[in-house]
């Protein structure tokens, strides 16, 4: 098994420019953007991203955005409607910092989104603790079985990556490479 490493990615805040800035960049090129919770929940999320597509000529499939669990937290009838608007655009939905505190399985049944990257202190402890390597490959393994792909943050070191390669991580990001 191989690791697809996030360096055909790039990870910068939510504007017009940022999208702007990923359609400039290669072909090849998915722009992940973050979005903070007060700009996901604002009316005007949705038509400032349609709007910033048009303008760049960015192609919505090379456009993910990335939220946090906290911001599910806050209201999941709001949160599932605004990623299906997202998704609705073409734009990819991803969940971030997965295991950062509340996470739910839940979310991965109701939730229309294409990535969950996992919480960085996961990734930097599966090589030396058993029950947390566990916990990755189970969360791993429901990704897929839900059609998710899976992204591990904060990748340090060979070993780790190594690990990531047999667990069946889909992509890996962090200093090592």
């Amino acid at each position: 098994a191989r690791v697809n490493l996030v360096v055909s990615r790039a990870v910068i805040p939510l504007s017009s420019t940022a999208i702007a800035q990923a359609a400039a960049w290669s072909d090849h090129l998915t722009g992940a953007v973050n979005v903070s919770p007060v700009q996901f929940s604002s009316r005007n999320l949705i038509p400032m991203i349609a709007d910033a597509l048009a303008t760049s000529g960015l192609a919505p499939n090379r456009l993910e955005i990335e939220i946090t669990e906290s911001v599910l937290l806050e209201d999941l009838p709001r949160a599932v409607a605004r990623m299906e608007a997202l998704n609705e655009l073409g734009v990819r939905v991803a969940i971030d910092d997965f295991g950062s505190g509340y996470s739910s399985f839940r979310y991965l049944a109701e939730l229309p989104v294409h990535f969950l990257k996992l919480e960085g202190w996961m990734v930097q402890s599966l090589v030396t603790q058993r029950r947390v390597r566990q916990l990755v490959e189970t969360i791993v393994s429901t990704a897929r079985t839900f059609g998710l792909k899976t992204v591990a943050e904060c990748v340090e070191n060979g070993d780790t990556a190594q690990v990531l390669c047999d667990i069946g991580v889909d992509w890996a990001q962090g200093h090592y490479f």
